[in-house]
C-alpha cells in the first residue's frame, strides 16, 4: 500500500527518518520511502492502510513535534498514467461499483501550469452508463 508525503524542501533526510519512525510506531518496521521526481514529495510504501495511518497522523498532530519534517500524508489508492483518459478507465474500472444509484463521484484535475478557470473534470454518477471527461 502507498503513501505520497509532503516534506520541506532539501529535507527529504529527516523526513525520511520521521516517517519510517512514525510508521514503525503505527507497527510497520519494514516501509520503504522514495524520492519522486517531484521535489518534496516523498513516495512510501508500507503493509499497513494507508487511510488509517493518515487517521492516526491526524490524532497526533496535537503533540508537540509529532511532524516537523513530513506535513501532508495522502494515501494512494491506484496508479495510473497521467492522461485524462487512462483516470477516467481506472475510475470506471475501480470506482464506478462503489458509487449508489443516487450518488456522483467527481474529481478535477490541474496540471501545474495550465490555467485554473480549464481544470479537467471527471464525473461519475451511480445510475449513469459512463463517465465524462471534458474541460470546463
Amino acid at each position: 500500500m502507498d503513501l505520497l508525503v509532503s516534506y520541506q524542501w532539501g529535507r527529504f533526510g529527516p523526513a525520511k527518518r520521521e516517517i519510517l519512525e512514525t510508521l514503525a510506531r503505527f507497527g510497520d518496521d519494514h516501509a520503504q520511502v522514495e524520492r519522486t521526481s517531484v521535489g518534496g514529495i516523498a513516495l512510501v510504501h508500507t503493509v499497513l492502510d494507508p487511510r488509517d495511518i493518515v487517521r492516526r497522523c491526524r490524532e497526533l498532530v496535537g503533540q508537540a513535534s509529532a511532524f516537523e519534517y513530513a506535513i501532508k500524508w495522502v494515501p494512494v489508492d491506484y496508479w495510473c498514467e497521467t492522461d485524462v483518459e487512462a483516470m477516467r478507465r481506472l475510475l470506471e474500472d475501480k470506482v464506478r461499483d462503489q458509487i449508489g444509484a443516487n450518488e456522483t463521484w467527481g474529481m478535477q484535475v490541474e496540471e501545474p501550469g495550465v490555467a485554473p478557470a480549464t481544470p479537467d473534470e471527471i464525473t461519475l454518477a451511480g445510475d449513469a452508463p459512463s463517465a465524462d471527461a471534458g474541460h470546463h
